[in-house]
């Protein structure tokens, strides 16, 4: 995960007639970035990974998905939830941007397994890019 948000790209995505995707997608309980994140064979390409808490897991997915299943890298969660840190430093449970290329200064991610205790991570998301912008009240 901090790899891929590591290398977060500000680049918004379209689908042969659908409506344009916006670079950062984030809820409570998924993330979805186009990233730039070395693949299976090592070399760097610029694909979209998804990572969701749901059914007890935290899963990551490489792509549209189309065929493919998530990778499992958490299992046995009671509670897993993301964060969005905003361009005047505020913490935001959603990222929905005015502009489509709009990313996040970092990402949050708390999780809890079956009778351990509460972890948190945060990530930094991709540094040098141009300045995100806040998420309107």
């Amino acid at each position: 995960i901090a790899d891929g948000l590591l290398t977060a790209q500000s680049l918004a995505t379209r689908s042969a007639g659908q409506a344009a995707a916006p670079a950062f997608i984030g809820t409570p309980d998924r993330i979805s970035f186009i990233s730039a994140a070395p693949g299976a064979n090592g070399a760097q390409a610029l694909t979209r990974l998804t990572v969701a808490a749901t059914g007890g897991q935290l899963t990551l997915l490489r792509g549209n998905g189309a065929g493919d299943s998530p990778a499992v890298l958490v299992d046995d969660l009671t509670r897993a939830s993301f964060r969005y840190r905003d361009a005047s430093g505020a913490w935001q449970s959603a990222w929905s941007p005015v502009r489509a290329d709009a990313l996040p200064r970092a990402a949050e991610l708390t999780l809890q397994q079956d009778g351990g205790p509460e972890i948190l991570m945060r990530f930094v998301i991709a540094p040098g890019w141009p300045e995100p912008e806040p998420v309107p009240s």
